[in-house]
Formats: C-alpha cells, structure tokens, sequence
C-alpha cells in the first residue's frame, strides 16, 4: 500500500508460548483482556470478529496464516477506518516467559488515517499491558484499575415509586447491601438504601451512575444522597478500587471456604422461614416488590445461572452474564413448589455448586484470569447477593404477617 507504515508493540509475559497464544485465540480468554466479546474461528480463511462496547467499536477480519504457538497473521477492518490493514503477531518462549512482538502493518499516513491511527495505538498499547496482568496476576486491569462504588444493585426505583416511597425525586437505584471494604461500606450505605444522586447527578438510572464512574477516578471523594427508612440523607464517599479477590490456590481449598459461606447464610435462612406459613410466602406484596416464594425463586434461578456459567468457563466457551430476573421465570419457580420444597432445591443446588467447584480441571485453575473470575463470584459477589436478599426475604415476611393481623 502506497503511503502506508507500520505500528510495532512488543511485550513479554511470564508465561509459557501455550498460554499466551490460548489468550489469543480462545474467544473467552479474548474478552478477558481485549474486548467486550469476540467470535473467532483461528484457521487459514477463518472469520474473527472483535466488538468493545465503549468506544462504541468493532472489528472484523480473515486469518491467512496460522501457525499455533508461533505465529498469527490476519486482516483487520475496523468500524468508520479508511481500508484494511493487517496484524502480524509472533510468540517466542524463553526461559518460562514468551515475548510477543506485534506489527500492525498497512495503516495509511494521511490526515484521513489520523484518528485509526491513534486509536491502533492505544488499543493495542492498552491492550498488550492488560494480556501481561491477566496472564501473571489474572487479573483484567479494566476491571481492577476502575474505580468502583462497590454496592450491590437490587433494581431502579421510578418517579411514582419514590413519591410512594415518601421522598422528591426523578427516581432512583435501589441497592441490597455495600461489598466490604468498599467505599460504599465506609460511607454507611446499607441494604434497601436508595440512591438518587452521586456527585450531583441524578441517578435515575444505571447510566447515570456508570456516567459518575467515567468522570472520576480512584482516590475521589464526592457526596451521594440516598433515601432511607423515610429520610433523605447525605455522605461523602470515596471511590475505591475494586477489592482483589483471595482465591485459594486450588479447586478443593475453594470448595471449603464456598461450603462455609453457604453454610453460615443457610443457616440464617433456616431461622428466617421457620414456621412461616405458605399464605405468609404466598402473599401479593404491594407494588413490584417480590413475595418470599418469588425471592427463593430468584435465588435459585441465580444459583442455576451460576453453574451454567461456571460450566461454559470450564468448557472454554464464551458466556456473557446470565439471565438478568425474567419475571417468568422467576413467577414458573416460585408457582412449581412451596416455599419449603424452594429452600431445599436452592441448599441443594448450593451443594452441586460446592462440588463443581471442587471438581474444577486442573486446566481452567491453570487460566488464572478465569480462576479467579469465578473465585471472585462464588467468594465475594454471591455471598454478598445471598445475604442482600436473605434481608429482602425478612421484611417480605413482616409485611404478610403484619397484614394477617
């Protein structure tokens, strides 16, 4: 190509060849230091497709040679670029590391190439940091470098329901609980606190508050307004980073420390719904709010979740989340048994959680970036669920008992 130049990365990960080209070429381990999500298909006249979601960008190209552990060539046309380029990747391990040496080469030199130009740059510069962090430390520096809020989000609360609520606002986030050590937990938010400003902007919406989170970084204090128990209060609050989680060094270790967790809040579950008669679990609460039976319900359908998307991780697929509360299913659950019969199939599905994690491939502990992903969830975020609705189940409760009279 007339006019064109080449952009060259390099950097060296403490890894073997092996695992540095699986990051390159397997579509989950892709998303884990690249992109948003990634579809692939690593052979000669094989499609690649890679998509962020912020910036607003994707990219789409054809592998042309392919030469695992050693080489990786493909076309590269991204979102609004002047022409297509090419990437040339090569891996070679030394000593227990692998050095990546990366050209992308036919990037145009005019004004027109500007911006494609800049935007390689800081991708792949970016991006190349963040591959030598998950592969060492397994952890996604888009993740643990950002500052973090650290609340647990039970669902948005609408102008009417915050006149309902007794409080003046465009509306609001209801939250479950703050995550420990946290700059949530340090500014006093608590479970069914509702959020309706951060720093001054309305958060009437999950937007809103990512909005909040792009404007600051780690270490900046602003105010957050909430609405508690009839009171509209105000704390400064800290941004922190998000918490590194602990995982134990191996499958077995994890599934202990999982069992113990779960033991504790079955435990406080057990005393919760103890003599509660099914009338109590089956009452309408008032508004959109969820009855005891549709919390157990939602319970278990995360659980569910919880393994399918532990499963796709160990079979080196590629699974974006999991179902986000569809209000049938949870209504199917809640409808299919009664609130004794929900309690034990959501304990016992804690127990088949327990033993996948116990029976965790040595080769998926090995992906320390997906080890401690799901170390991350079944440790810190599920407890911290768990325990948010084991709340929302005690005041379900008091409110169909204090309406039985």
């Amino acid at each position: 190509m007339s006019g064109s130049s080449k952009l060259k990365f390099s950097q060296t990960v403490k890894a073997p060849a092996s695992a540095v080209y699986y990051a390159f070429t397997n579509q989950a381990a892709i998303t884990q230091w690249l992109c948003n999500n990634a579809q692939v298909n690593v052979q000669k006249g094989g499609a690649l497709f890679f998509n962020w979601n912020r910036p607003k960008y994707f990219a789409v190209g054809e592998y042309t040679s392919v030469r695992p552990e050693k080489r990786l060539t493909f076309t590269w046309q991204g979102r609004g670029e002047p022409g297509p380029t090419t990437v040339n990747i090569k891996f070679k391990e030394e000593n227990g590391s692998t050095h990546i040496s990366l050209v992308h080469k036919n990037v145009g030199k005019g004004s027109e190439w500007e911006r494609t130009r800049a935007q390689i740059k800081r991708g792949w510069g970016n991006g190349l940091d963040n591959l030598k962090q998950v592969l060492e430390a397994g952890l996604d520096k888009r993740i643990y470098d950002q500052p973090f809020l650290g609340v647990l989000i039970a669902g948005l609360v609408s102008t009417s329901e915050a006149e309902d609520e007794g409080f003046e606002a465009k509306g609001g986030i209801r939250i479950s609980g703050a995550l420990p050590g946290t700059g949530a937990e340090a500014a006093g938010l608590k479970d069914q606190d509702i959020i309706v400003t951060l720093s001054g902007i309305d958060t009437d919406s999950l937007p809103k508050m990512q909005q909040v989170l792009r404007e600051h970084t780690v270490g900046d204090t602003f105010q957050v307004t909430y609405y508690r128990n009839g009171q509209t209060r105000t704390s400064d609050m800290t941004l922190s980073n998000r918490p590194r989680p602990e995982v134990p060094d191996s499958p077995a270790e994890l599934s202990e420390a999982v069992a113990k967790s779960y033991s504790k809040l079955n435990d406080e579950l057990s005393e919760i719904v103890a003599d509660l008669p099914e009338a109590a679990a089956d009452f309408t609460m008032p508004g959109d709010r969820w009855n005891a039976k549709q919390i157990m319900g939602h319970l278990l359908t995360n659980e569910r979740s919880l393994q399918m998307w532990i499963a796709s991780m160990v079979d080196n697929q590629y699974l974006s989340g999991w179902p986000n509360n569809p209000q049938s299913w949870i209504k199917a659950v809640a409808e299919s048994a009664t609130m004794g019969e929900l309690v034990e199939a959501f304990k016992h599905s804690e127990m088949e959680t327990v033993s996948l994690l116990a029976n965790l491939p040595e080769d998926t502990v090995n992906r320390r970036a997906t080890y401690i992903q799901i170390g991350f969830n079944v440790l810190v975020f599920f407890p911290s669920h768990t325990q948010g609705h084991l709340n929302d189940l005690r005041q379900a409760i008091a409110i169909a008992q204090q309406e039985a009279g």
